[in-house]
């Protein structure tokens, strides 16, 4: 069981304009300065595609296992990147941030330096068997209207 004591309440209101005007102002900023990025990014991308040169920066690898600092969607995008007719052009949106550019020159094999497929299928194997189990668990909490409360509750599948 749990209880609580309140403090202090304020009912909901509508903050006034001077309150709330430098907020708008910088959330509009950011909106415009997104779309700006965005169309001066697709017309980069359209020069690219047609042949003109860009100033890039030197070539990077990228890979989920070292994806650094990069966006997850500019990693999915590179990663997704149709590897038949190399060089690849892409263009990727990389939400409030702005748009991305992105060459690919070559797609590589795995890096030994992350780990041996021996044991990274390991890895997956226990990952997926631990996901099960959660999942059967929560199943059958669901089916037999069971609460297990304190810290040994099993969390929620998504989507439940």
């Amino acid at each position: 069981m749990v209880s609580g004591r309140i403090l202090s309440y304020t009912p909901a209101h509508q903050r006034p304009l001077a309150e709330v005007r430098t907020l708008i102002r910088d959330r509009l900023a950011a909106q415009q300065a997104a779309a700006m990025a965005r169309q001066e990014g697709e017309k980069r991308l359209s020069e690219a595609k047609a042949g003109s040169e860009l100033a890039l920066p030197a070539a990077q690898v990228v890979s989920r296992a070292r994806a650094g600092d990069w966006p997850p969607s500019l990693v999915d995008a590179v990663l997704r990147a149709d590897a038949s007719s190399l060089p690849v052009w892409l263009g990727v949106p990389t939400g409030g941030d702005g748009f991305a550019v992105v060459k690919v020159n070559k797609v590589l094999g795995r890096d030994p330096a992350v780990g041996n497929a021996k044991q990274l299928q390991g890895q997956y194997n226990q990952a997926w068997a631990a996901a099960e189990a959660q999942a059967y668990y929560a199943a059958l909490q669901r089916r037999f209207k069971v609460e297990v409360t304190g810290a040994t509750a099993v969390p929620q599948a998504a989507g439940e």
